[in-house]
């Protein structure tokens, strides 16, 4: 994030709340790009890609795209694997008591 901001003229820096909409928006994109590349959504087509490769560079595009929306919102690494595993425990716990 850094060297991205670094190379942006400061005239025509975005705001904190415009390059939080801006990942987001980026966000969604790569979501899409994910799901092209899975083409599960097209069942009428016989011939579906299944090129892993390019399905595991959306997917890290994703991935890249919500941990910088988390640090630009002040998220430590630390706090959002502490989250992880509790977020994981109670869905555990809920579908052992049928949720």
């Amino acid at each position: 994030d850094e060297i991205i901001l670094k190379n942006i003229d400061e005239m025509n820096r975005p705001t904190s709340q415009e390059l939080i909409h801006s990942k987001l928006t980026a966000l969604s994109c790569e979501i899409s790009e994910l799901n092209e590349e899975l083409g599960h959504f097209k069942y009428w087509k016989r011939n579906k890609r299944n090129d892993r490769s390019k399905q595991k560079t959306e997917f890290i595009d994703i991935l890249f795209f919500w941990l910088s929306i988390g640090n630009q919102m002040g998220f430590t690494s630390e706090e959002l694997e502490f989250e992880y595993i509790r977020k994981w425990n109670e869905n555990i716990k809920r579908q052992k008591e049928g949720y």
